[in-house]
Formats: structure tokens, sequence, C-alpha cells
């Protein structure tokens, strides 16, 4: 068990555009996905930002954007160590963020007339601290939001 609670998560943005016409054989969608961590300055709430877009959307018509964010405390006293914290956000907060990514595709895709499209489910993020210590209004800016 982590020393950490969720606290929120949340849709920051939302954009799939659907091509007028499906090609034969279906959509090969290929996305990549993007990890911001946000520490806190008020010595409370972390922010986790996952941003999922679609790589090759021009070449088929279907642009997708979708960034989820993820609002989290340490519950015990001074800060958590990098295990800790890496631990959490890998055998948790990313599974349950992701998990909603993946069904929101599936569903609006499918309302929108098209054969739903499943996302792959991620089997280990592999996050290092250390690589992604951004504040969270820089990766805002880079969202043009």
């Amino acid at each position: 068990r982590h020393p950490f609670r969720v606290r929120h998560i949340f849709f920051l943005k939302v954009n799939i555009d659907r091509p007028e016409e499906l090609p034969e054989g279906g959509l090969k969608l290929s996305v990549s996905t993007e990890i911001a961590l946000g520490f806190p300055e008020d010595g409370e709430d972390y922010n986790l930002n996952l941003r999922v877009r679609s790589l090759n959307g021009p070449a088929i018509g279907l642009e997708l954007e979708i960034v989820t964010v993820g609002v989290f405390r340490y519950l015990d006293e001074g800060e958590p160590d990098e295990v800790q914290l890496t631990g959490f956000i890998n055998e948790h907060l990313l599974i349950a963020m992701t998990s909603r990514v993946i069904q929101l595709v599936a569903t609006l895709t499918n309302q929108m007339g098209m054969p739903p499209i499943w996302l792959p489910t991620p089997r280990g993020f592999g996050l290092e601290v250390s690589t992604v210590k951004q504040l969270i209004g820089t990766f805002q800016q880079e969202l043009d939001l």
C-alpha cells in the first residue's frame, strides 16, 4: 500500500476529429504518450499530466488528442522518496488514468459512427521521476490551452 491518495482524475482536453470516409480495412491509428509530473509548490498536491495523441492522424484522417490530469497527495510527513513516488505512479495512478482514456476513446469513436478504437493497454511505464520533473505551467503552454 502506498502513502498517497488520489484526489481527482479529470480530462483537460478531449479532441477527436473523425474522417469523412473510413478507409477499407479500418483505421490503423498510431499514438504517442507524454507524461509530465508537477511537484507541489504549496507542499500538498502533485499533478500528473498524461497526453495521448495520434501520430499518423493526417495520413488516416483521424486526429486524436486527449489530456488527462491526476491530482494526488502524499499522506505521510515530509516528502516521498523517488521509489515511493514512481511506484505509486506506475502501479496505480497511470493505470487508473489510462483506463479512463481507453474507455473514452472507444466510446466516443463508436458514438461517432465508427468501429470503436481500442488503444493498447500499457504494460508498465517505467517512469523515472528525475526525467519528468517539469512544471505544470510549462506543460500547459506546450499544449496551447
